[in-house]
């Protein structure tokens, strides 16, 4: 899996590119530095491209991981 998130930090506006090398079904998760989850979104196929509007979140460092029945993800997102 190649995985990338930019812009990084950001403000609450980003793109996620992730490509595998099969197919893949999955969900996608952002969290606050809790654990708490503040966006979900289930994804299938061998591309994922999402242009993230998370505007409403307060400034801080989040997490977003990429969870398939095989692997797991986990890239650290700041939103300024």
């Amino acid at each position: 899996m190649i995985c990338k998130l930019f812009p990084n930090p950001n403000s609450g506006v980003f793109d996620i590119e992730i490509l595998f090398d099969k197919h893949e079904e999955g969900v996608l998760h952002l969290l606050d530095a809790i654990g708490k989850k503040v966006w979900t979104e289930e994804f299938s196929g061998t591309t994922i491209k999402e242009h993230i509007f998370l505007t409403n979140l307060i400034a801080s460092t989040y997490f977003l991981v990429v969870e398939t029945a095989t692997d797991e993800w986990m890239k650290e997102v700041v939103i300024y």
